[in-house]
């Protein structure tokens, strides 16, 4: 960055020219100067002057994204150059928005910090807010790609670009709330400790679709996993009329399956893991070969793999063996 552009972020982070001026140890005039020469060469303006505090003009905005683009690649140059140059690679960065990885995570993190406690982990998980900035709106396999990540914890992947190993498997059930459930699928319903022990009886699980074509499901998009599983294994369904807009965290969907609102396909990972037992939830089952999803940690192709991040990918796959 020229100093120019150092002069405008500080203004933009201060939302002051005086306190901006100070931090940089230069005078507040000299410091107008020098960003009102910029906008003159941009030919707009980037600070809304008529403010307190100043805010940036709509095509200032859109340059201090360009400006927090640039600083981000700087960084991550920086981070890629250290880990070449680093005889150890105690830095392992780990990518994944799934929702069973909120629960598995702390676990595999736990456990490789204990037996790897110089080792520094960075964890992305995706969670994307309003005033998140523009390079980190990157999918995790781009940022893969960039090297600013190791290692992404997903359900799909490009088999020509990456390679995966499995670290668990787990089995998609429909929950819901027992005054959501008709009579024709009572006989059918498993408790928290059947399924989680999985000792129901076979003709418990099942295979005929379109039992649940009454009952109002939590939607997800049909070109997501989930969304391709509710299709697979219910049929027909009745989209909730309650949308969840931006509710990353399964359990909040979860919550609201509880409390009778929708009926909901989860995981039993997040049966075992989530600290609510409620007593009015009934659970179905569906063939495993039918409703089991693989959860990898996928790494690039034709690429050395790091050491550390094959210690990790050790780690996993021992405590969700465990689990």
């Amino acid at each position: 960055m020229t100093t120019a552009e150092k002069y405008i972020y500080q203004v933009y982070a201060e939302q002051s020219f005086s306190r901006a001026a100070e931090s940089l140890f230069i005078s507040q005039p000299s410091l107008s100067t020098a960003v009102a020469r910029k906008e003159r060469e941009l030919g707009f303006a980037i600070f809304d002057r008529t403010t307190k505090p100043i805010t940036l003009t709509p095509q200032g905005q859109i340059y201090l994204d360009m400006l927090e683009e640039m600083l981000e690649s700087e960084k991550n140059m920086q981070m890629r150059v250290q880990r070449l140059s680093s005889d150890t690679q105690n830095v392992i960065g780990i990518g994944g928005g799934l929702s069973t990885g909120y629960y598995l995570l702390p676990e595999i993190c736990g456990a490789f910090h204990r037996e790897y406690p110089e080792v520094e982990m960075m964890m992305d998980l995706g969670n994307l807010g309003a005033t998140t900035s523009l390079p980190d709106r990157l999918s995790h396999f781009q940022r893969l790609d960039r090297g600013e990540i190791d290692t992404v914890l997903c359900y799909e992947y490009n088999t020509d670009k990456y390679v995966g190993e499995v670290i668990y498997n787990e089995r998609l059930v429909a929950a819901m709330h027992r005054e959501l459930a008709p009579a024709v699928l009572l006989p059918y319903a498993v408790s928290r400790e059947e399924l989680l022990g999985g000792c129901y009886p076979a003709e418990r699980e099942i295979g005929e679709k379109n039992l649940f074509r009454t009952i109002p499901f939590f939607d997800f998009l049909p070109n997501s996993s989930t969304g391709r599983f509710m299709t697979e294994l219910l049929g027909e369904y009745a989209p909730s009329p309650c949308k969840l807009s931006h509710a990353r965290h399964t359990i909040v969907h979860f919550n609201m399956m509880c409390a009778g609102v929708a009926a909901l396909m989860t995981s039993d990972c997040l049966v075992r893991h989530v600290n609510i037992v409620p007593a009015d939830v009934m659970y179905f089952v569906f063939p495993a070969e039918h409703s089991t999803r693989k959860i990898y940690l996928v790494t690039k192709k034709n690429q050395p793999l790091n050491p550390t991040v094959q210690r990790f990918t050790a780690v996993a796959k021992r405590i969700c063996a465990e689990i």
